[in-house]
């Protein structure tokens, strides 16, 4: 094997390490299995161009098999991730009417299942010129439209800049992608299939660092968006007739009594319906006289309840404890409570180990 059929293979782990770090998760939520899905069909389409690459000596049935399996995974990675981003936002489970944007996939597998039963078992396989336009063109569009969305909010005064960088320039590589690939498609070309394989493992490198350094980037850019499209929606709310201590006072006793934070699918509207406001005014509280916002309010409250159990509740991990506290994974735990403390959740409940004994 050439070093490019290695850098290939690199792609192939990595989506199928990153899936299955995401399925061993204890509280899988509608976007994570998303998520995996687009890990999925990216890890079946590089194992395709893995065996085309490689020129791959493996019986002619499993070579038709992985052949047959990747047509429709093609369709899958633009309509998943779509649906991955109005998950986010909409906080909830999938909507059914956004499962109306696998049909194509769906169509596609079907049209792959019948040429499967119908294959000779000799005649070559390649992928039709019309069916690399539509995939990679619809795959492009998706993206296409993730990015004008984002776009939408750059000038909005409280999305962050540097997440919302981070997520462009995934989503424009993303693009650039698609485009080479139909391009390859059109030319028939495999210097164009080889840098289209080698561009997506770059794309999970670029993915895998950034989730680690970043666990809670698309929650934040989600709830950003959020807040600013109840700002859009209700551009006349204001704090005017509102008794602003009493108010906070009674947003403090309910996160203590009720323990809201806990809920890992806590969403600024829940929170505000609870207060019997709408997401607006409590963002306003919440910026104009706590100065903090809904994403760092809700962690605060993590982190204290966090430190109280690596205090007192020894024989529970902390694995545990970040799940139980509404951390929706390790990685984003261990991040948020180092952030505040400055240690790492198992250095502080040494230090005030020692510090009780």
């Amino acid at each position: 094997m050439n070093l490019i059929s290695y850098w290939i293979f690199l792609g192939i782990a990595l989506c199928w390490i990153h899936a299955l770090s995401l399925a061993l998760r204890p509280r899988n939520q509608p976007d994570i299995k998303v998520l995996i899905g687009i890990l999925i069909a990216l890890a079946f389409i590089q194992w395709e161009l893995w065996l085309q690459v490689t020129d791959s000596q493996q019986p002619i049935n499993t070579r038709a098999l992985i052949y047959f399996i990747h047509q429709p995974c093609l369709y899958l990675p633009g309509p998943l991730l779509y649906i991955y981003a109005q998950t986010l936002l909409q906080q909830g489970a999938i909507p059914s009417s956004l499962k109306y944007h696998l049909i194509p996939a769906a169509l596609i597998a079907l049209y792959s299942f019948a040429e499967y039963v119908l294959w000779d078992g000799e005649t070559a396989l390649t992928f039709g010129r019309w069916l690399t336009l539509c995939c990679f063109g619809t795959g492009a569009a998706y993206a296409s439209l993730l990015l004008s969305t984002l776009r939408r909010f750059t000038h909005s005064r409280s999305l962050i800049r540097l997440e919302f960088a981070l997520l462009s320039v995934i989503i424009s590589i993303g693009i650039g992608v698609s485009i080479i690939a139909i391009i390859g498609g059109l030319l028939n070309s495999p210097m164009f299939y080889q840098l289209y394989a080698s561009a997506i493992t770059f794309i999970m490198i670029a993915v895998f660092l950034i989730s680690n350094r970043y666990p809670e980037l698309t929650t934040v850019v989600a709830e950003e968006i959020i807040e600013t499209l109840e700002i859009e929606k209700n551009p006349q709310s204001h704090l005017n007739n509102i008794d602003i201590q009493h108010t906070i006072s009674r947003l403090q006793d309910l996160m203590q009594t009720q323990q809201l934070h806990k809920q890992e699918n806590i969403s600024l509207a829940t929170l505000a319906s609870a207060m019997d406001m709408n997401g607006h005014q409590l963002s306003q509280l919440l910026n104009k006289h706590l100065h903090t916002n809904f994403n760092n309010y809700l962690k605060s409250y993590r982190i204290e309840e966090a430190k109280k159990l690596l205090i007192h509740s020894h024989e529970q991990s902390i694995t545990d404890i970040g799940f139980d506290i509404g951390f929706n994974s390790t990685s984003t735990f261990y991040k948020a409570f180092r952030d505040a403390t400055g240690l790492a959740p198992g250095q502080f409940r040494k230090q005030n180990s020692e510090k009780t004994s």
